[in-house]
């Protein structure tokens, strides 16, 4: 009875460690459609499978961002969107811009992408001066964010600003799309 008891006590911590081991990692990828409405809350903006292509996994289909004005419900403008398979990202109250900010520190790749009905913008970490030096985290994800918001300043120039645990990086977003070496205006 006692080797049963042993038994069961054993396999009940081989689970336990499982399921903390699981919880502890990073998320998995989902690809659900999702929607973020802006900070106004006038603009929503959907994500959804625009095309299966034939694929039976959702990380080989065609994703198409639409922001439509909450109001009325008509679709201001759509874009291919390119899905890491991790809902979420802001819309910028006047519902022209989508950004999507990569949790996880990468040194190759997009760490920002910026949408709107002209294209899209995508940055790197050299694009935006960041580094891995001093990131903790996983082996998959270094977390580089405080936080992401957009600003308008009086001049009538947007910018979306990216808190990095290095420092402030912005990127504005007109008349051009680039980053600022400076935040000015936030």
């Amino acid at each position: 009875m006692a080797f049963r008891t042993l038994c069961h006590l054993v396999f009940l911590l081989i689970v336990l460690s499982l399921t903390w081991l699981d919880a502890a990692a990073d998320p998995r990828p989902s690809y659900r459609p999702f929607e973020v409405k802006s900070g106004n809350r006038q603009f929503t903006a959907r994500v959804f499978v625009a095309d299966k292509q034939g694929g039976e996994r959702a990380w080989q289909w065609r994703y198409r961002l639409q922001v439509v004005s909450t109001q009325d419900d008509a679709v201001q403008w759509e874009h291919d969107y390119v899905y890491d398979g991790h809902p979420g990202g802001d819309l910028s109250d006047d519902g022209r811009y989508f950004a999507d900010t990569s949790i996880g520190y990468r040194d190759v790749g997009q760490l920002v992408s910026i949408y709107r009905a002209q294209g899209q913008h995508h940055f790197s970490a050299a694009d935006l001066h960041v580094r891995p030096t001093g990131l903790e985290g996983t082996r998959s994800r270094l977390p580089w964010l405080h936080d992401v918001h957009f600003v308008n300043d009086e001049s009538g120039a947007a910018r979306f600003v990216v808190e990095t645990l290095e420092g402030s990086r912005c990127i504005r977003l007109r008349p051009e799309i680039l980053v600022e070496d400076a935040c000015t205006g936030e």
